[in-house]
Formats: C-alpha cells, structure tokens, sequence
C-alpha cells in the first residue's frame, strides 16, 4: 500500500502498508502503500509512458532472496525497473497480476497518471476506500496510495466474482507505487503460503496456545506446563511469518528497491518517493521490534514458571532458548535495515535541500502515526488480547 502527507500524499511516504485494513475478526490484509510528504506532484513529474520497454515475453527464471529469507524472481523485477506505466501494468499481466484504478477524491490532485488504467469493481474500490478511512482515522494528513491483494483476498473481498491477484492504485499515483506494489506480487509467487493464510494459522495456533493456558491455570501439573510450551512454539514460528508477510515485507520490499535505485537502475520515478522508502523501512521496524519484545516478554515469564517448577528439565529449557534465538535473530536482522535506512535519512537531513527537511519530518512524524501496517496491526492486537486475559503468563 501507498499513503502521502499532503502533496506527496501518494508515494513520497511509500508507508506501503502492508494491510488493507482488518477489521472485527475478518483477516484480510493487504500490503499497502502510503505517502506522508508535502508533495502531490510526484505524479507530474513523469508521464505513463515515459521510459523503457519490457520484455515481450516472461524471462528466464532468477530466484534470488532477499531480506528475511525472502524469495522473488529478481528477473521479473529487471523487467519493469526501467519501463514505462505502460510497459509495467503490460509485463505484470505476462505475471498473473491485473493493475485497476481508483480516483482519488482529495482536495489535493497530482497529475493523471494511471487514467489509463481499468477501473476497479465496487467491492475492490469498496475496500479500498475503507481502507483509505481507516489510514486517515490515523492521521488526517496520510492518504492510501495503493495496495496490491492476492488471489485469497480477491475471492475473499468478491465473494469468488474474481479470483486474480491485482493491485489497485489512485489515478494521479506514480511509477515508483506501481513498482513498489508488483514487488509485493512477485514475493507472493513464491511464497508456499499466502499473507491471509498465515494469519490463519497464527491466529490457530494462538487459539491452542491459549486453551493450554487455561488448562494449567486449572491444574498446575508438568504436563500441562510443558504443553504450553510445546504450543508456545509452534504460536512463535507463525508469529514470525506473519511478521516476514506483511512488515518485514515492507522493509525487505523498500531495501531491494534502494538497491536498485542507487545502482542507477531504477528510473523514471522521483527521488521524493524513494526517500520516504526509507521511512516506511523505519517504521515497519519499529512496530515488528515491538511485537517481538512483547513476545520474548511472554515466553520470559512461562520460562519464569519453568525455573520455579521444573528447573532440570533440559528439553524444555532448550525449547525455550531455541525461541529466544530465533526472535533475537529476527531483531538483529531488522535493525540492520533500520540502521541502514536511518543513515540515508540523516544523510539527506543534513544537506540543505527542502527534500531532505521533508525526509526527516516525515521520519519524526511516523513514530506519532505507525500506521505503515495498519490493517495487521489491528489483527496482531486481537490475537494478542486473547492471551492477555489470562492471570498467568502476560505478554
């Protein structure tokens, strides 16, 4: 997904929210794309046909991975890296993903860009604009770019009427958003999961691992301590794929895009926007590094249990340890990006260009809104709230 401060309230903050807004108990999330900058213009800056040509056909396959494990067809990337609008929304058809358009209804009006574009069906564009809601319930200045579903959330959101991956994006939206969003569909192709099923699966697992609470705190027995640990585990690994689905995937998504751009090979897009990639990197971070803490918070008081019942139970203690490492891995991982990201910012922060000021304010400004994730950031608070009802083991 894509949102924008004002004038860049397209891409420029490439908050590229990987939600589409979650709402009750319903899982679906889009990756989502939003902007925070002072700068609607980025849309004038090139036509939709400005730039090169893709390939007429699919090439050959170069599967690569990137950060957190995570897997693309690089060569599908290099097909669009330096194309038009029009040859990108050409080739990501060759892919299995369709482009449609929204209007955007705001005050601020950048430049046509997307007008060529189908327009979206009533229950997509429907979703789009509840999703547009919720991002400016957050923060009235961001506006929702774009956002990208896969085949699952399609079928889902249609009642089946589609069942096509696809990306939707506002008619003044620019080229840096339709990449950023095909990015987002070229992971899903080869993930063996897709982001809605894994929440499925953590909010299973969380389920289990909640009923084992309540078994001890009815019958505080080894077997029933030790069976919490055993659902622990298996609630920890889907924890970290719904991380790597949808905020990691942001982070991941925005650092091969910078790869790209300070390579001189990402084109016909405006600096702005990749800028604010970099503040979309730092406030995915910050709300993953959260949601990992408050977990490692969780398995630190059962491990609290631990030593007071069962101390010398080396399988259990080990069970433990392997979580914390996974969970300290994940971190040390995303505060590499971070830094990284960081650096770029207070690179540009300190030369004397308004770009650079609007970098560091929109930088200042995320650790107030954090809505990068807004739909999974509603589901993560569900499933958790299932656990903090217990008297025993708080996260």
């Amino acid at each position: 997904m894509h949102l924008s401060k004002s004038n860049f309230i397209k891409q420029a903050v490439l908050i590229i929210l990987l939600t589409s807004c979650n709402k009750g108990n319903d899982t679906n999330t889009a990756p989502q794309l939003v902007r925070t900058f002072n700068d609607r213009k980025a849309s004038c800056k090139f036509q939709f046909q400005d730039g090169g040509t893709a390939p007429a056909m699919l090439p050959v396959k170069n599967i690569v991975a990137s950060s957190f494990e995570k897997k693309y067809d690089k060569s599908l990337l290099e097909a669009v890296i330096n194309a038009s609008g029009f040859e990108t929304e050409r080739f990501a058809k060759l892919t299995g993903v369709t482009y449609y358009k929204v209007a955007n209804t705001a005050a601020e009006y950048g430049c046509p860009f997307t007008t060529s574009l189908p327009q979206a069906i009533p229950a997509i564009e429907k979703e789009f604009r509840d999703a547009e809601a919720d991002v400016q319930k957050i923060n009235a200045k961001v506006t929702l770019e774009g956002f990208y579903l896969d085949e699952q959330m399609v079928t889902n959101i249609t009642n089946a009427e589609s069942n096509k991956p696809l990306i939707v994006l506002k008619d003044d939206s620019d080229r840096y958003t339709m990449v950023h969003e095909f990015m987002h569909h070229l992971y899903q192709l080869e993930k063996p999961i897709t982001g809605y099923q894994s929440q499925v699966l953590y909010s299973r697992s969380t389920d289990v691992f909640s009923d084992s609470i309540d078994d001890y705190e009815k019958n505080e027995t080894t077997e029933n301590l030790k069976n919490i640990v055993n659902k622990l585990e298996i609630r920890v690994l889907d924890f970290i794929l719904v991380q790597k689905n949808y905020p990691l995937e942001e982070m991941a998504n925005e650092t091969e895009l910078n790869k790209k751009f300070e390579l001189g090979l990402f084109r016909f897009i405006s600096r702005s926007e990749r800028a604010n990639g970099d503040w979309y990197i730092i406030s995915s971070a910050d709300k993953a590094k959260l949601r990992i803490e408050k977990t490692k918070k969780l398995i630190q008081s059962i491990l609290s249990e631990i030593n007071a019942k069962i101390p010398d139970d080396s399988l259990i203690q080990t069970q433990i340890s392997s979580m914390f490492i996974l969970l300290n891995d994940l971190s040390t991982e995303i505060k590499i990006l971070e830094s990284a990201a960081q650096s770029r910012v207070d690179y540009r922060r300190k030369s004397n260009s308004s770009l650079n000021a609007l970098v560091f304010e929109s930088t200042l400004m995320h650790t107030k809104i954090c809505n990068h994730s807004h739909g999974i950031d509603m589901f993560l608070d569900q499933i958790e709230s299932k656990i903090s009802k217990h008297k025993k083991f708080k996260d």
